[in-house]
């Protein structure tokens, strides 16, 4: 089988749904799953929403109901995680940790999401 790189892709020069330029590929996924989880229902029901952040940072502000997993012991988690009957959600404050984060957990065969910048998952008014 051969694989193809994705800076060999080519996308179409014009913005594209909203999601035009990104760097590469990953870049497109990360974004359309980000979206995905913010288009899901805001009450959470079903989903356990892990925050990434620092306890400094959670303790400032957070989505009500979720676990605060710092992301430098995620890693200490897995069993937990892995059998965890909900959908995981991971948020932090922009997406980059908790993208670090889903890309940790999904190597270990944990599925989860990438739901990007806490305040995405804050109930709507």
């Amino acid at each position: 089988m051969n694989h193809v790189a994705t800076q060999d892709l080519q996308f179409p020069e014009r913005e594209i749904a909203g999601l035009w330029p990104h760097k590469n590929f990953e870049d497109m996924i990360h974004t359309n799953i980000q979206s995905s989880a913010r288009e899901q229902d805001r009450s959470h029901s079903g989903h356990l929403v892990i925050d990434v952040r620092s306890k400094e940072e959670y303790d400032q502000g957070h989505v009500p109901g979720s676990r605060h997993i710092p992301l430098s012991s995620i890693m200490m988690h897995l069993e937990e995680l892995a059998n965890e009957s909900q959908e995981i959600i991971l948020v932090c404050a922009s997406g980059n940790r908790s993208g670090m984060a889903c890309m940790m957990l999904q190597r270990e065969g944990i599925s989860c999401q990438n739901g990007g910048a806490w305040q995405n998952m804050l109930p709507a008014n």
